[in-house]
């Protein structure tokens, strides 16, 4: 993501998958490693970005959360978190529970914002713990910030209305998966003949279906399923 000469990528991470180099800090709840610019600990960008993040977090758990403008959403683009919350909800993407691989982005003068979206190899069931193998239940909702944030009316609204988005975009979806699918038809079948995955096997994946078409099935029949799941839970929030 382009954040320009003054902006800054920062990536919830953890305290262990920290390596030499890395410039981080920590809120009461979350490690941001800031991942653009490179910083030095402790100068003013640091201490900026540190600050505005904190100040956030502690918006967001404060008694007055939900007030347009003493709440949250004074420090929070809240429609970036909410498409990048439901992209990941519907893919149930097992990485994107605010421990690793989520991505926020903040420029001077802004609010904070999630974003890009990122790391989606055990996502759309093709994992076998956490139960996301399976199209129903929330995951990603019951994650740090984001279960806060759907203690507001405002957010689970702006959820709901941007889920009726992508619910009518479904088919168009399930057509790029098609069309995708014959672009790459050879090139999975020479990545089988290097690796030897597509019949077998494979941790953490989840299911083996006996062919490239059966695989292409499953993720179409399992979007189907989770698409369904969704409204139907959304409509009862």
């Amino acid at each position: 993501m382009n954040v320009g000469d003054e902006g800054y990528l920062l990536e919830v991470d953890q305290i262990e998958r920290m390596e030499k180099g890395d410039v981080y800090f920590q809120t009461q709840r979350l490690l941001l490693n800031i991942k653009e610019p490179g910083l030095a600990k402790d100068d003013q960008q640091y201490k900026f970005v540190k600050s505005f993040v904190n100040e956030a977090e502690n918006a967001l758990y404060s008694e007055s959360f939900r007030d347009a403008e003493k709440g949250y959403r004074k420090y929070l683009d809240m429609e970036s978190f909410v498409d990048w919350y439901l992209i990941n909800e519907i893919a149930k993407n097992n990485d994107a529970v605010f421990f690793s691989s989520c991505y926020m982005n903040l420029v001077p003068g802004g609010k904070l914002k999630m974003g890009p979206i990122w790391d989606f190899d055990i996502a759309f069931g093709n994992v076998n713990y956490n139960n996301n193998q399976q199209p129903t239940g929330f995951y990603v909702k019951n994650s740090k910030w984001i279960s806060r944030l759907f203690e507001d009316p405002a957010f689970v609204t702006a959820v709901k209305a941007r889920f009726a988005h992508y619910k009518a975009n479904k088919m168009a979806l399930l057509e790029n998966i098609n069309k995708k699918s014959v672009s790459l038809r050879w090139s999975i079948q020479e990545d089988n003949n290097k690796w030897n995955t597509l019949y077998n096997n494979t941790e953490p994946n989840y299911a083996v279906v006996g062919s490239y078409n059966n695989e292409v099935q499953f993720l179409k029949d399992w979007i189907n399923k989770r698409f369904d799941w969704l409204d139907a839970a959304y409509a009862e929030l």
